[in-house]
């Protein structure tokens, strides 16, 4: 897993969601993912990942959304 450091979000989120401020467009679903995002790095630290956000979700639902490993792609 790929480590995001201070900034766990895909790069293009945070532009996406300013872009959208900027020019009067709605942006609800990215400010959404944003927030997923803000509160999965809150719980996981800055160091956890870009999918951590899968993982906070599979906390709350209290079971894992992944596939066993002897049955996933390669």
């Amino acid at each position: 897993m790929a480590r995001c450091g201070s900034t766990c979000r895909p790069p293009h989120l945070g532009l996406a969601v300013d872009l959208g401020r900027d020019i009067g467009v709605s942006t609800e679903l990215s400010a959404l993912v944003e927030q997923i995002y803000r509160r999965a790095k809150a719980r996981y630290g800055d160091l956890s990942g870009e999918m951590i956000p899968v993982k906070l979700y599979e906390e709350l639902a209290g079971q894992d959304f992944r596939l066993p490993r002897e049955t996933a792609a390669p």
